[in-house]
This record gives structure tokens, C-alpha cells and sequence, in this order.
């Protein structure tokens, strides 16, 4: 991992190690069953504190955003590149703020986070760089039974359908069918669900899927 920590103002950081480092000692342990590791190898400061709130609207005579700015300056090949934001806004296709994202296997190097993302924002965006999707992938089109699961959703058959429906905690109170009129049960403790605090693990196929995508794919990192 490439660290970088973007300033709060002139000359000022509000985020340091101590900070970020449960979140990758959870992640850690997270991908253990894999033996992949995450290592951070170097810290970098970003002193341009406009950046600290990176706008994702591209300039309209450059077609560029921040985050394109950013990274011409500061990026390093062949390293998984982590930067620290406090927030993110005009992300496109998203109605709110999100809490981080990163690149699909064949994308950038990159995932942005911000400062108050937290462990499980980091679990899921590397989940993602590694070539997860979101177990409601698809919005309804996998079935409960799981006779289609193999090629619709997030691809991968041992999490139950999703639909990211209504719960009251980590308890799953959505009565909406699935075109077979089967109940949606999902799993709601995994990873790469929206079950806010309730999600704290993988399973046994989207640890393979995330073996494949750095075996095959990002296997040029360090």
C-alpha cells in the first residue's frame, strides 16, 4: 500500500496512522482464509487542502476532475494507492456522499477513502478492487432458489439473493417476492451488502473470487 493523507487546511492534517491502521489490521484478518496481506510501505501528506473535499465533477474544458489531478501528481505504479479524503461529493450515478470507492480488476490502482470511512467501507472497497460486487447486484433479477445465481447478481452462488431491502438492525423485515413469489433472505452480515454495522465477513465463493482477480488479474502487485 501507498498511503496518502490529503491536508484539512494549510499545513494542517487531521488524519494520521493511528487513525487508519485498526482498519487495516481488520482487513487483515479478514483475508487470512486467502493469505493476502496488506503491507504499508509508505505515508505521503497531500498538502492541496482543496482536495480534502475531492469534487468528481470533470472540468468542462478538460473533461478532468480532481481525482485526475490528484493522481498525476501523486500515484505510484504498481501499489495498491489509498488516499484519505474528508468527503467526496458529485460522485457520479450516486444521490449522497459516498464513504469511499475504488477501481475494478483492469482499473486503476486506486481506492479513496474517506477519513471516516472505517473499517468496514475499507473491507468493502477492497472487495471490490479485487472483483466483488454487491450482493444485490442487479436489483432483484437473482432468484431466491438460486437456479440463475451463476450468471446474474454479484456471480457468486454461496451469498442468497439481495435486494438491499428494509431492516430494523441487523434483523431483515422485507416481505417483497422475487418473481417466483419466493422471500428474500439475504445474508446480511457479508461484507458487500448495505446492512449498515452488520456486516463482518466473506464467503467461501467470494473468497475465490477474490483469489482469482489477484492471482490473474492483479497479480503485478507487490
Amino acid at each position: 500500500m501507498h498511503i496518502y493523507i490529503v491536508a484539512s487546511e494549510f499545513e494542517t492534517y487531521d488524519y494520521g496512522t493511528a487513525d487508519y491502521m485498526p482498519d487495516w489490521d481488520f482487513l487483515n484478518t479478514l483475508f487470512d482464509p486467502i493469505k493476502l496481506s496488506f503491507q504499508i510501505c509508505e505515508e505521503t501528506l497531500i498538502p492541496e487542502h482543496n482536495w480534502n473535499s475531492l469534487d468528481k465533477e470533470p472540468d468542462i474544458e478538460t473533461g478532468l476532475d480532481e481525482e485526475n489531478e490528484m493522481l498525476a501528481q501523486f500515484f505510484q505504479p504498481n501499489v495498491i494507492n489509498v488516499y484519505y479524503v474528508d468527503e467526496i461529493i458529485n460522485m457520479p450515478g450516486d444521490v449522497t456522499t459516498p464513504a469511499g470507492y475504488a477501481y475494478f480488476p483492469g482499473g486503476l490502482d486506486v481506492i479513496m477513502m474517506t477519513k471516516g470511512g472505517g473499517q468496514w467501507t475499507l473491507a468493502h472497497e477492497m472487495g471490490h478492487f479485487f472483483g466483488l460486487y454487491h450482493t444485490f447486484e442487479g436489483g432483484g433479477n437473482e432468484l431466491v432458489n438460486g437456479s440463475n445465481c451463476a450468471f446474474t447478481g454479484d456471480l457468486v452462488c454461496d451469498t442468497p439473493a439481495d435486494i438491499n431491502g428494509n431492516s430494523d438492525g441487523c434483523v431483515y423485515t422485507d416481505m417483497t417476492p422475487d418473481p417466483n413469489g419466493d422471500i428474500y433472505t439475504p445474508y446480511m452480515s457479508n461484507i458487500m451488502s448495505y446492512y449498515g454495522g452488520c456486516e463482518i465477513e466473506f464467503t467461501g465463493g467470494q473468497y475465490n473470487r477474490l483469489a482469482w482477480h489477484y492471482l490473474n488479474v492483479r497479480n503485478y502487485l507487490w
